[in-house]
């Protein structure tokens, strides 16, 4: 590695990923080619694995919650904890295949730190071997029903001659930009446990204006496993929907949203809006905050997305 500045950081949470880790972490080691700091937050794991060897094998910061809060939470708890000016904040079931990536993705926030960004995405299967198809970041679904606010991977390249491409939705666990701009934006906060990070901060991203890219030389495999050991049933996806919603929408949308939603799911959609009901000081704020700094409207944002 050169001997200079940390500039960027990583910042990874995990719950009960053992090996998982450990491989990424070997992976990041061995490809990197700046200097960087990598926080790991343990979000209660309860595997038994000895994740405090990686910390110190590894040279690496890792913070290590009493409770489980989720994936969202333990991002923004690493994010607030670097003290770099830039991150990546990849899942622990990554493969770094390049060398010089940092650089890349140091170089390009210097030119444009008020954005979005996503790497390529090598889809692995669960024996880490790459599957075919090569997506090119993502969209947010708004007319399926059933899959209302999810991202969608987009399998065409729109600009094949770019190496950066401007997408709707940044995808695939492997975001950065610097810490200020997400500080700007309120990155995650508000949502909970899992579900529609990706949406969330993407939306805010393009109604702020600085917008989502992906930087196509920089590709990181990751690890797609068919069950989630975070999974919690529905009722936190779908207060997440509904807090996107709230904070983000004007009043005829919010409630087209809202009503398809219980439509689909009414004991969830039910539990979901007695936690929104409580957490009401916090989200009046949020929505305050973002009328501040947003200058465009969702609107705008779906019709230039060309939903």
């Amino acid at each position: 590695m050169c001997k200079r500045m940390k500039e960027l950081s990583i910042v990874i949470p995990f719950m009960n990923e053992g090996e998982n880790l450990k491989r990424t972490l070997i992976s990041i080691v061995e490809t990197a080619t700046c200097p960087i700091d990598v926080i790991i937050v343990n979000d209660n794991s309860t595997d038994g694995y000895p994740y405090k060897q990686l910390e110190e094998s590894f040279g690496i910061r890792m913070i290590e919650n009493d409770k489980r809060i989720g994936p969202a939470a333990c991002r923004e708890m690493g994010i607030s904890a670097i003290e770099t000016p830039y991150f990546l904040t990849v899942d622990a079931h990554m493969q770094f295949g390049q060398d010089d990536w940092c650089n890349a993705i140091i170089e390009q926030l210097k030119k444009k730190p008020k954005s979005i960004y996503c790497c390529q995405t090598k889809v692995l299967n669960e024996d880490w071997g790459i599957e075919a198809g090569t997506p090119y970041g993502a969209k947010i679904n708004f007319t399926d029903d059933e899959k209302l606010l999810e991202p969608e991977w987009i399998y065409d390249d729109i600009s094949p001659d770019s190496g950066l491409i401007k997408i709707p939705c940044v995808l695939g666990a492997t975001y950065f930009t610097s810490k200020s701009y997400w500080k700007y934006l309120r990155g995650l906060e508000g949502l909970k446990m899992y579900g529609n990070e990706e949406p969330y901060i993407s939306m805010k991203a393009w109604m702020e204006g600085g917008g989502c890219f992906l930087l196509k030389s920089i590709a990181i495999g990751h690890m797609y496993r068919k069950v989630l050991p975070f999974s919690d049933g529905i009722s936190y996806q779908i207060y997440n929907k509904l807090l996107i919603a709230e904070t983000l929408f004007p009043a005829d949308l919010k409630q087209t949203i809202y009503s398809k939603i219980e439509k689909l799911s009414p004991d969830e959609f039910k539990e979901a809006k007695e936690w929104l009901i409580k957490d009401y000081r916090s989200i009046k704020e949020l929505k305050l905050y973002y009328k501040t700094i947003l200058s465009k409207d969702i609107n705008s944002y779906i019709t230039g997305c060309g939903f």
